[in-house]
């Protein structure tokens, strides 16, 4: 007896994986005439519609093989790292939110495939579809977003902060950029609120309120600068980071959630961020109206000045003063769409350090944990797993767990 599985349930499978989108592999493309003949040919056909959808030379077998292997790594490292990252060992342990070992090695598309579709009606089964539906669309939203980060970079030599140059030689104010690591000084008390930033390099006092015993963190080497504006200089600290895929996807989960226009993870608006830090409030409304005028896209402009003025999003801290928005794709500036943030010094370490609310990893909790919006929630949902990221004791208990892996100065 052929026990194989009939086109309608893997297209009804294929049709789970578009999680968010529309379906990416369809019957027409897989398998346009008759069910596989053989796995090979399975092979072939689900190559071949990669191919064509990421617009691949190479051969089928190649596409088909390069997808298990972001199979693999999602299974084993990206998603349990994303998880551990958020939620406590207990809960993982509780709901089963990791699989075992051996079934997250596991990452032949179409044989994860038809292991789902005869995985049965339980519980157990259930949940084994959907994280095989879960898994699989996020691989190869990974593996598009790959390709197409790749060929923006192709057409820039440009790396890091040979960009971020490049920008600043696009405000055509700036001088003294130098390499620097910053060292942030904190109360000695919890929440650890930053009280000033020295620069290891030379001693040299950025900010500070004040001379008393504070408790200490080095961070990562930053750049350093003075942006002219009139017959002022305004030291600036200014850092740079990269979105990473899984990252990206999860943004564009929250943003499909509210009135910005659609879009697809490897176009995601802040892919690459420069972040402005400032010493004062006036520095920074300074600075930011200047970074504004010049090179930012007036349309994604948003600020944030403090509870009474609102937030920059629904889950930033009330207390979180910032200025940001898109860079003008229209200037030509980089090869992949970035962000500029505006902010105080000492918040974008409370940031880093500070157990308040305004913390960056308490932020994405917030975020992630939506019941909405949240990727916690699309790729955890309570309906599979039974918990409730919405619940105030979930809540509590995750944050707790979070600020326990913050970094922590030390004397």
């Amino acid at each position: 007896m052929d026990t194989r599985p009939s086109l309608p349930d893997h297209e009804s499978a294929l049709r789970d994986l578009g999680l968010y989108r529309p379906l990416f592999l369809t019957r027409s493309l897989v398998f346009p005439e008759d069910f596989p003949r053989s796995y090979n040919d399975a092979v072939m056909r689900f190559g071949r519609a990669l191919n064509k959808i990421i617009r691949l030379d190479g051969a089928p077998e190649d596409a088909y093989l390069e997808f298990s292997r972001h199979v693999l790594k999602l299974r084993v490292r990206r998603l349990p790292e994303f998880i551990r990252s958020y939620v406590t060992d207990d809960l993982i342990k509780r709901h089963h939110l990791i699989p075992s070992a051996t079934q997250r090695a596991s990452c032949d598309p179409w044989i994860l495939l038809g292991r789902a579709l005869s995985a049965g009606d339980s519980k157990r089964g259930i949940r084994y579809r959907f994280e095989v539906s879960r898994d699989l669309n996020l691989a190869f939203q990974i593996m598009r977003w790959g390709y197409s980060v790749k060929a923006a970079r192709a057409s820039s030599p440009l790396e890091g902060y040979s960009q971020l140059e490049i920008l600043m030689e696009s405000l055509g104010q700036v001088d003294r950029l130098d390499d620097v690591t910053p060292i942030s000084l904190h109360e000695r008390g919890y929440p650890y609120r930053c009280r000033g930033v020295v620069l290891k390099e030379t001693g040299e006092i950025f900010m500070t309120y004040g001379r008393r015993e504070y408790l200490e963190l080095e961070h990562e080497p930053c750049k350093f600068l003075n942006l002219r504006i009139g017959s002022a200089r305004l030291p600036v600290l200014c850092g740079m980071r990269f979105k990473d895929p899984l990252a990206c996807v999860a943004k564009m989960i929250a943003d499909s959630q509210s009135d910005i226009s659609p879009y697809e993870p490897w176009e995601a608006p802040d892919i690459l961020g420069f972040r402005f830090m400032f010493r004062s409030k006036r520095e920074m409304k300074q600075g930011g109206k200047y970074i504004r005028d010049r090179i930012l896209d007036e349309r994604t402009f948003k600020v944030s000045l403090g509870s009474r003025h609102g937030t920059v999003n629904s889950h930033s801290a009330a207390a979180l003063l910032m200025l940001k928005g898109s860079i003008n794709d229209r200037l030509g500036l980089l090869h992949l769409k970035g962000e500029i943030q505006c902010m105080l010094v000492r918040q974008h370490f409370d940031l880093i350090v500070s157990r308040t609310d305004i913390n960056h990893e308490l932020y994405h909790l917030r975020r992630y944990k939506d019941s909405v919006s949240g990727a916690l929630a699309h790729w955890y949902p309570r309906s599979i797993y039974g918990l409730d990221w919405s619940s105030d004791e979930v809540g509590s208990k995750l944050e707790e767990g979070i600020r326990v892996l913050l970094p922590k100065p030390r004397p």
